[in-house]
C-alpha cells in the first residue's frame, strides 16, 4: 500500500470537510485497516455519523487480519449497544463465522432471540452461515429447519456449509430436497454440488449435474466451467475435463491451472507440460498454482531440463520466495535424482533469506557445517548473500 499518498488524500478530505461522508469514510477505514493502522481506522470509524455494513466489516476485518481479538470483541459489544439492527447483527455474525468465534456467535443468537429478530430471513440465513462456518452443523440445520420462509440463499448456505465441512453426500441430499420443494438451483448451488462431487470422486452424480447445468443454460458460465473441469479431473475423466475446457467461450488462469493440475496429478504428465506451453503462448501469466502443478509434472517425468527452465522462470517472476513453490522445486529435484542441488536450494533459502537477514549468525554457521556434512561446497552466490546481509544488519544496528 502507498501509505504516504493515502495520508495526503486524507488530509485533503479533511480540508474539504468530506471525512464524515459515509462512502469516503468507509474507504478511509478500509485503507487504514489494510495498512495495519488500526487506531487511525478506528478514529475515522468513530467519527462517522452513520455506519453501514461496509463500515463495520472494514474495521472488523482489519482487527481479524491482525489478530486483535480483544479489540474485535469490544467492537462487537459496541455493535450490540448501538442497537439490534440488521446491518450490525449480520455483520457481527459474519465476523464470528470468519474468525471461528462460536461462543460470541451464540451470545449474538441469544440477543437476537431476546430482541425478537429471530424470524427475520436475513438474520436467520446469517445464523445458518455463522454456525456452518464454525463447523456446528447440527445448530446450523436446527436454525435452517425453523426458517418458515426459506429462499434459495437459505438452502445454498446450508449446502455450502455441509460441503466445506466434508459432509458431501448429505449436501447433495439437501440439493435434492431443495428441488423437491420447488426451488430452482442457481450458480452457487451448482458450484457447491460440483465441489461435493469432486471431493467424493462421484463421476455419475457429476455428469448428472452437468446435464442439469446445460439444461438450465449455465454451461458457458466461466465459474461453473472451471468447477466442471475440476470435478471431471478429480473424478479421473481428463478427456471430459478437456472437452469442457475447450468448449468454454473464454478461459482464465484458473481454467488453465485446473486442467494442468489434473494432468499433473492423474497423467499423462507430459500433457500438463504441453498445456503449459500453450498457456504461455496465449499470454497467460503463470502464478504459484501453475508452478506447483507443472513442477509436479516435471518430477513425475524426471524432466530436469524443463524443471530447471521453470526454476529460472520462477525466479524471474518473483516466485522463488514462495514457500509452496520452493517445496515443489525441492521435490522436483529429488525426483529427478539431483539431491545435492535440492540441498543447495534448501540451504540457500534458509541461510540467505532467513537466518542471515535477521543476524542469527550461529544458526547460519550451523547450516554451513551441515552443507559440508552433506558434501556440498558453498558457492560464491551464498557468500555474496551472507556479505550483503551482514552489511544490512550492521546498518540496522544488528551485530
Amino acid at each position: 500500500q502507498d501509505i504516504d499518498s493515502g495520508l495526503q488524500i486524507h488530509a485533503e478530505i479533511i480540508k474539504e470537510e468530506f471525512e464524515r461522508d459515509i462512502f469516503i469514510g468507509n474507504k478511509l477505514v478500509d485503507f487504514y485497516a489494510k495498512c495495519g493502522m488500526l487506531s487511525d481506522a478506528r478514529d475515522v470509524f468513530d467519527g462517522l455519523e452513520v455506519k453501514d455494513d461496509i463500515s463495520w466489516n472494514s474495521l472488523l476485518s482489519g482487527y481479524a487480519d491482525h489478530m486483535l481479538d480483544k479489540e474485535s470483541e469490544n467492537l462487537l459489544e459496541i455493535m450490540q449497544f448501538e442497537g439490534l439492527d440488521y446491518v450490525t447483527l449480520i455483520c457481527a455474525l459474519k465476523f464470528c463465522g470468519s474468525v471461528s468465534d462460536i461462543n460470541k456467535g451464540r451470545d449474538l443468537h441469544a440477543m437476537i432471540i431476546k430482541g425478537g429478530l429471530e424470524k427475520e430471513l436475513l438474520i436467520e440465513n446469517a445464523l445458518v452461515d455463522m454456525y456452518a462456518n464454525n463447523g456446528a452443523l447440527s445448530e446450523a440445520k436446527m436454525v435452517f429447519n425453523r426458517i418458515q420462509g426459506k429462499d434459495v440463499v437459505s438452502w445454498n448456505t446450508l449446502i455450502t456449509g455441509y460441503v466445506e465441512n466434508g459432509f458431501c453426500e448429505e449436501a447433495l441430499n439437501f440439493v435434492e430436497h431443495m428441488q423437491m420443494e420447488g426451488f430452482i438451483p442457481d450458480v452457487v448451488t451448482y458450484l457447491s454440488s460440483l465441489r461435493a462431487c469432486s471431493k467424493m470422486g462421484n463421476l455419475d452424480e457429476g455428469q448428472e449435474l452437468h446435464s442439469e447445468i446445460a439444461k438450465d443454460g449455465y454451461e458457458r458460465d466461466l465459474f461453473l466451467g472451471n468447477a466442471l473441469i475440476d470435478m471431471y479431473a478429480k473424478c479421473g475423466s481428463l478427456t471430459l475435463a478437456r472437452a469442457v475446457f475447450e468448449d468454454l467461450p473464454s478461459q482464465d488462469v484458473i481454467s488453465w491451472n485446473t486442467l494442468i493440475s489434473g494432468y499433473a496429478k492423474y497423467g499423462p504428465a507430459e500433457e500438463a507440460l504441453c498445456l503449459l506451453e500453450q498457456m504461455e503462448m496465449m499470454g497467460f501469466p503463470l502464478d504459484a498454482v501453475t508452478y506447483i502443478s507443472v513442477l509436479n509434472a516435471c518430477g513425475s517425468k524426471a524432466d530436469i531440463l524443463k524443471g530447471q527452465y521453470l526454476h529460472a522462470k520462477a525466479i524471474e517472476d518473483g516466485f522463488d520466495g514462495n514457500v509452496f513453490v520452493g517445496n515443489s522445486l525441492i521435490d522436483m529435484y529429488i525426483k529427478c535424482g539431483l539431491m545435492n542441488f535440492q540441498f543447495m536450494i534448501s540451504f540457500h533459502g534458509i541461510i540467505a533469506y532467513g537466518y542471515a537477514d535477521y543476524g542469527l549468525e550461529k544458526q547460519v554457521f550451523y547450516y554451513l557445517k551441515q552443507m559440508q556434512v552433506e558434501g556440498i561446497s558453498p558457492d560464491s552466490t551464498l557468500f555474496f548473500c551472507l556479505f550483503w546481509s551482514r552489511v544490512f544488519n550492521k546498518s540496522r544496528g544488528i551485530t
